[in-house]
């Protein structure tokens, strides 16, 4: 009887306080390149983004945790997120850490 060899690494980035259209674009972005990043889920709750990858056969290369952080990093780019000086719960200005944590 084979045995199911499928392993899921998970990647979790805090993100600022986003506006619903910022949330929109990373979230739609993001599950169109699914395959192309071998994502297997992807969520954006309460500021923050995580992102659980596919390993059905072969574990994430790094060249392949690297093409998923710089998407990420020219999507947010793109979307104009910039910094934690929101609180990513509540919006509030500050530093996020002091705020809500």
């Amino acid at each position: 009887r084979a045995k199911n060899r499928s392993f899921k690494r998970c990647f979790v980035t805090l993100l600022p306080y986003l506006a619903e259209s910022q949330r929109a674009g990373i979230i739609g972005n993001l599950n169109q390149n699914k395959k192309q990043l071998r994502l297997a889920e992807v969520k954006l709750e309460e500021g923050i983004l995580s992102a659980t990858f596919r390993e059905v056969l072969f574990p994430l290369r790094q060249e392949e945790m690297r093409e998923y952080l710089d998407h990420v990093t020219n999507l947010l780019k793109e979307q104009d997120v910039c910094g934690v000086e929101k609180c990513s719960r509540c919006g509030k200005e500050g530093r996020a850490m002091r705020l809500c944590f």
